[in-house]
């Protein structure tokens, strides 16, 4: 019975760490989208200027399921920080993931997504 109750648990962790990482991947080319639109240094009519502060609470509306305190969300832009043409962004979302089971640690879920801004 313990062994059929840890294999279930344990398939539910890898389903949860699936979902996880699946969400982050998605939270993270948000966030690139997110930085194209705005550019770091846009002004009204078209939003706040896509820096970490604005990116994190922006990729934190697609993290749905995932504890927004263990989520990290940094972003750099390789080209200086312009909003030009063919500026390019880079967007990297961190998780930390805690199985239920405790025979597994804790997980560093890690996810990168680039785009270019093409106005």
């Amino acid at each position: 019975m313990v062994v059929f109750l840890l294999l279930v648990f344990g398939v539910v962790d890898l389903g949860r760490g699936v979902y996880a990482y699946n969400t982050i991947t998605h939270c993270a080319r948000e966030g690139v989208r997110y930085a194209v639109v705005h550019g770091s240094g846009s002004a009204a009519p078209v939003g706040p200027a896509a820096n970490d502060a604005t990116l994190a609470n922006w990729v934190s509306r697609y993290a749905v399921g995932l504890q927004a305190s263990s989520l990290t969300v940094t972003s750099s832009w390789p080209d200086g920080n312009v909003a030009g043409s063919n500026a390019s962004v880079h967007v990297t979302v961190r998780y930390a993931f805690q199985p239920v089971t405790a025979f597994f640690r804790t997980l560093s879920l890690s996810n990168h997504s680039a785009g270019v801004i093409l106005r």
